[in-house]
């Protein structure tokens, strides 16, 4: 079961670059949601060990700058 809301074919943003039903009504990106959900919990942890040290690696970045 898909948890798309119907919406509007656009982002918050007004680009039409996502299918429709890829925001809901809050304008939260819902693809993001089903992926993150179609992960394992180890699988989540890992995504957001990635993501948590590329932040770190920008912000050292701009503390040189």
């Amino acid at each position: 079961m898909s948890r798309h809301a119907s919406g509007p074919a656009s982002s918050p943003n007004g680009d039409d670059l996502l299918p429709a039903g890829a925001y809901d009504a809050a304008g939260v990106d819902v693809t993001l949601v089903d992926w993150m959900l179609s992960l394992s919990p180890r699988e989540r942890l890992e995504a957001l060990f990635v993501h948590a040290t590329s932040i770190a690696r920008l912000l050292a970045d701009a503390r040189t700058d």
